[in-house]
């Protein structure tokens, strides 16, 4: 189990740093304490195998320390990030019905998170380690039930690719709602590694990111897709403390240059497979990276319409809220369709094409746009939506959004889906307009949405 590993590197030395956040070490022994003090909270109040327990810490430390507190009494956790709109963290919460949500202390204190209660929650499989959240095509978000089947196999290759050893530091970039998060929490922690999270600024700007991981000598990171041109483009000393960086989430466009001192991974894989799939490490040359070839847990299987399945024990359970169509049985084996069409070349290294479905992938997270589209119509006066992505000259993507009828306050609309989704699901260019266009067949004309000013 995952759980003993951390806690078995986790006791050892209670002085040594576990996580560095916002100029602050919080230590192992203070990552005990806090488990304690939760544990002991959780205990009070039942909780056991079956159950969820949601954890809406802000410090990332003492959120950690909430997740191994739910797995010490065999439940699982659910992650919610903070500055999520209220109305989203409700929709979750009602969905999942965890039994208690835990929350930060007051800062200093020796371990006193506090726990909260809940009417009416829900069982779920004793095997889940954790509950993720993506978005739905149904107009809600939908949660991942991930067992612990994939964890150990996932730090595993983790700590190959990584080349981590105890005592280094690795960066956790990414936020605890993206699943990102779990690769890069447990596959540091399992292996005796120092976790070093990066301000808002860092995650947004390569030079400030490129600071980061100096003054923290981060080993191995995460970097988002979105980030990668920027990041690749600093100046790298010799002697650099960086090793190693990935991505992942996104179609990656850039490869690395001989002058760069680590090596470059790009990472592939939806939440339904414990995050990671297939990998490639990224040198110079021509051409788009390549996704590259499954993991040594992972079965992959491309079907005669180019679909990529997965399957192998780090697929997900199930969803909770949505059904499970997408997880279907084939020659007597259970696998995921991804919606994702891809090619395999001559040797066998997966080549990512584009969707089957409407799914986009924004900042490296799934975004439906049906779910957008139902929060834009929730706004009263609106009669029609639709949800596409533009792309800029400089390559990045970015949502758009044309309403009717054309006199709809664009103001509005926005302010309105800041109160009900997370700000990477909010389009930022909003048409109004008195029809969408159609074409000759009937269905809304997105390209010629993408073609007008």
């Amino acid at each position: 189990m995952i759980y003993d590993q951390v806690m078995s590197w986790v006791r050892k030395d209670p002085e040594r740093a576990c996580v560095l956040e916002g100029g602050r070490v919080y230590t192992c022994g203070r990552m005990l304490r806090d488990i304690e003090a939760f544990r002991t909270e959780l205990a009070r109040a039942r909780v056991g195998p079956g159950d969820l327990v949601a954890v809406a810490c802000v410090g990332r430390g003492q959120a950690i320390a909430g997740m191994l507190a739910a797995w010490s009494v065999g439940a699982a956790y659910l992650p919610l990030a903070h500055g999520l709109p209220k109305a989203r963290v409700r929709t979750i919460l009602d969905t999942a019905r965890p039994a208690v949500v835990l929350t930060d202390d007051d800062g200093d204190g020796p371990g006193s998170g506090i726990c909260h209660l809940l009417d009416d929650p829900a069982k779920i499989d004793p095997s889940t380690a954790y509950v993720i959240f993506t978005s739905g095509s149904t107009g809600k978000p939908k949660g991942v039930v991930v067992s612990h089947a994939g964890l150990g196999p996932m730090t595993r290759w983790y700590k190959e690719i990584t080349t981590l050893e105890p005592g280094d530091v690795a960066g956790q970039v990414a936020q605890l709602s993206f699943d990102a998060s779990v690769l890069e929490i447990w596959g540091a922690l399992a292996n005796g590694a120092a976790l070093a999270v990066p301000s808002l600024d860092a995650v947004l700007d390569p030079v400030d990111y490129q600071d980061f991981l100096r003054v923290h000598e981060v080993r191995a990171s995460f970097v988002p897709t979105g980030m990668v041109a920027g990041v690749l483009d600093q100046d790298w000393p010799a002697g650099f403390p960086t090793r190693m960086l990935f991505t992942g989430g996104d179609r990656l466009t850039r490869r690395p240059e001989p002058r760069h001192p680590f090596a470059f991974y790009n990472i592939y894989g939806p939440a339904e497979c414990t995050v990671a799939a297939t990998c490639q490490q990224i040198g110079p040359g021509d051409g788009p990276p390549p996704i590259g070839r499954a993991l040594p847990y992972v079965r992959v299987r491309v079907s005669g319409d180019g679909e990529l399945w997965l399957g192998g024990p780090a697929l997900a359970l199930g969803y909770l809220g949505a059904g499970d169509e997408a997880f279907v049985r084939h020659d007597g084996e259970r696998w995921y369709r991804t919606g994702d069409l891809v090619s395999a070349d001559a040797d066998g290294v997966l080549h990512y094409l584009s969707r089957a479905d409407d799914q986009i992938q924004i900042g490296g997270r799934r975004t439906e746009p049906a779910e957008i589209v139902h929060a834009i119509l929730m706004l009263a006066g609106l009669t029609d939506a639709v949800v596409y992505t533009r792309e800029t000259a400089s390559g990045e993507v970015r949502l758009a959004a044309a309403v009717t009828p054309a006199t709809a306050n664009k103001q509005d609309i926005q302010r309105h889906l800041q109160d009900l989704l997370p700000a990477y699901m909010i389009p930022s260019e909003i048409a109004a307009m008195d029809a969408l266009p159609l074409t000759r067949h009937g269905k809304i004309d997105v390209d010629a949405l993408r073609g007008s000013p």
